[in-house]
């Protein structure tokens, strides 16, 4: 083996040249003919479409906005849509508890406006949202509301990925 081979071939300070790429790449294409998707897709068509079938896995995403626009609606219900279909969804929301999450998640869902979700509940709101909890439960859907340190974070997702098979993380 020369020196160039041998340079060609030592990835061991994390770089990898093209050369070594290139036929794991090919199977990524041959996928992709077949329809294997490798992107998480939201569920909601139009988006996925716009971003090339959904969330590319390790790219990060921001969506931005003001006060108020619907940015942690529409994540919530990407995270629901993505749990109903078998992925592992972690949300890390500083801004909002569980309950309040949680609240919006099944006002999306059942259909019960979140004002009414207060002091007073109605009877017939309480009943659906009761009965609605049990598939609340099922969906693989977990939030961080207390984690404050930024250096914690990606120890706390590397353990939710090797523990729970984390897919996406808001």
């Amino acid at each position: 083996i020369s020196e160039a081979e041998n340079l060609m071939t030592d990835t061991a300070n994390g770089f990898v040249f093209l050369s070594e790429l290139v036929a794991k790449q090919a199977v990524v294409y041959q996928d992709l003919h077949e329809g294997k998707s490798y992107a998480l897709p939201t569920f909601f068509p139009q988006i996925d479409d716009l971003l090339l079938d959904g969330f590319s896995k390790g790219d990060l995403h921001l969506i931005a906005g003001m006060s108020g626009n619907g940015k942690s609606a529409l994540m919530l219900n990407f995270a629901k849509n993505q749990a109903k279909n078998g992925y592992c969804v972690g949300v890390v929301s500083l801004e909002m508890p569980e309950t309040e999450n949680i609240i919006r998640l099944q006002a999306s869902e059942t259909q019960v406006p979140r004002w009414h979700i207060r002091q007073h509940l109605h009877r017939t709101d309480l009943e659906i949202l009761l009965s609605n909890l049990s598939e609340m439960a099922t969906l693989k859907i977990a939030f961080n509301t207390i984690t404050g340190d930024i250096y914690a974070l990606p120890f706390q997702v590397r353990e939710m990925v090797e523990k729970h098979g984390l897919d996406i993380l808001y």
